[in-house]
């Protein structure tokens, strides 16, 4: 995105960027509690950054390969969703760093 003028970029990526990061945080916070909100407010914030912090792109991307076993286990669990979760599932997960 660091290409585009100013005039192109999208109003809205500070907030989800601000929101994203927020909901990561407090996901991790929330995730040892026997509700699993935590995990919800994880996924939430990770698929807000995946598109808009380079950060977090290259983050996910050493995760993939660090742990390439869970990601498959991933991909198998999203084709039980409905069909539009499952596409932004996938699509989460197929993001590579750019």
């Amino acid at each position: 995105m660091s290409d585009q003028s100013a005039e192109q970029r999208d109003p809205w990526q500070p907030l989800r960027l601000v929101g994203g990061w927020l909901l990561l945080i407090l996901g991790l916070a929330l995730f040892p509690m026997p509700i699993p909100a935590g995990l919800a407010m994880i996924a939430g914030g990770a698929a807000l950054l995946v598109h808009d912090s380079r950060t977090f792109r290259r983050l996910f991307a050493s995760l993939k390969r660090r742990f390439p076993r869970f990601f498959v286990a991933l991909h198998e669990k999203a084709a039980r969703l409905p069909p539009w979760m499952a596409r932004r599932v996938r699509h989460l997960l197929e993001s590579d760093e750019n």
